[in-house]
């Protein structure tokens, strides 16, 4: 059986939880994502782990990033 994905995506969308904003803040303890530090995806698939580092950078929560 061939999987159509482009039927599914609003599907996986509405319905795939992102990664929570505690792992950002595990990852920056471990050097991960902090200041002046480019991130390459490798495999990214749906972008949800990208997106959540430009989201994590663009906030200003005070985590260091940017």
């Amino acid at each position: 059986m061939k999987i159509n994905f482009g039927l599914t995506a609003k599907d996986y969308s509405q319905y795939r939880a992102g990664y929570p904003d505690e792992l950002y803040k595990r990852l920056k303890n471990y050097d991960v994502g902090i200041k002046g530090q480019s991130i390459l995806d490798i495999g990214t698939g749906t972008g949800y782990l990208a997106r959540g580092f430009c989201q994590t950078r663009r906030s200003g929560d005070g985590n260091g990033y940017i």
